[in-house]
């Protein structure tokens, strides 16, 4: 089956397509303010680019954050028109699931890290099992100086903007915290892999599916309000 992954939680959004547990073609969707013009014709070339059509996806895996709000809601707003018109499923994907995904084999106590703006931190930790990864502690959002008490031990640090917040971590975790080379960000290629995950959330009943919200006073976890 041919998955679909949409990842727009973020400035640096793209597209991905999967089949038989790999990925077969992805794009970047431009930085700016396009990306909702992008979108659809980011996939529908990602399709021609394979000799495929629309009729030929299976599923869509879209990010639903935590991130930007209106990046979300236009992946999820693409995704249930496609699926709607297709006759296919959408499962959610947490964006820092897919952030935990992607990191260096080895490392034991994950921390993936996002900006929440005057809120501090949006954070989710992980547990590298073997090849796989297990959420320990569900996503929150903190200021900074009360993460260390949330976090045991050694910690890998990761997230898109890793480069801005690394000095005030290796302040705040001192030798306990290692860090990714640079800023990564959430991918529709690791989205689509995690569609027959345990991580992924199925949009049943249908349009239940919402943005990953984690602020305070905004309801919402991963479904709709």
């Amino acid at each position: 089956m041919m998955v679909l992954g949409i990842e727009t939680s973020t400035r640096r959004g793209s597209v991905a397509l999967a089949a038989g547990g790999g990925i077969v073609a992805e794009a970047a969707l431009p930085e700016d303010r396009t990306q909702s013009a992008a979108l659809l014709p980011a996939v529908e070339a990602l399709l021609a680019g394979r000799g495929a059509a629309p009729r030929d996806i299976g599923g869509i895996a879209a990010g639903i954050g935590p991130g930007s709000f209106t990046g979300v809601r236009l992946g999820l707003a693409t995704a249930r028109g496609l699926a709607l018109a297709l006759g296919i499923p959408i499962r959610g994907i947490c964006s820092f699931d897919a952030l935990a995904s992607r990191c260096p084999a080895g490392e034991g106590t994950i921390c993936t890290l996002a900006d929440a703006h005057s809120h501090g931190l949006y954070a989710a930790v992980y547990e590298r099992r073997g090849e796989g990864i297990e959420r320990v502690r569900e996503p929150f959002v903190c200021r900074p100086e009360e993460l260390p008490g949330r976090i045991e031990g050694r910690v890998f640090f990761t997230g898109p903007r890793l480069t801005r917040m690394r000095d005030a971590l290796a302040g705040l975790f001192g030798g306990r915290a290692t860090f990714d080379a640079g800023d990564r960000f959430p991918e529709a290629s690791a989205a689509a892999l995690l569609f027959e995950s345990p991580f992924a959330l199925p949009d049943d009943p249908p349009d239940s599916l919402g943005p990953l919200y984690l602020l305070p006073g905004v309801r919402g976890a991963g479904r709709s309000a």
